[in-house]
């Protein structure tokens, strides 16, 4: 299911997106994985970009961050969750401006 979010998603239909990651939250209830928790975070953070809440955009890659250290601990990494990462956040990033950006980024780190 989560790939055809992230497909849906890429397509540009957000409110479906949205409906499909609102399904996959339950998913993640009963499964527990730390990658799609992971994922799901980064792609809702897309989705609140999308319908005009970027600084809690700016929260959920925080927190997706967050997500990732334990990763980057072990030196493994996720081409397609750092590329998904990376341009969402840069997206967030270009529409927040700099410094607001990382006040709500780090918001959610410290939380």
């Amino acid at each position: 299911m989560l790939g055809l979010g992230l497909t849906v998603l890429q397509q540009g239909d957000y409110r479906r997106a949205a409906e499909l990651f609102i399904v996959m939250l339950e998913v993640l209830k009963l499964r527990g994985s730390p990658v799609l928790l992971m994922q799901w975070l980064i792609a809702i953070a897309q989705i609140s970009r999308e319908f005009g809440k970027p600084t809690a955009a700016a929260r959920l890659l925080g927190a997706a961050d967050t997500s990732l250290d334990p990763f980057r601990a072990k030196g493994i990494f996720m081409p397609v969750t750092g590329e998904l990462y990376k341009r969402v956040s840069n997206n967030v990033r270009v529409e927040l401006g700099e410094e607001t950006f990382a006040q709500y980024w780090q918001y959610r780190k410290s939380h």
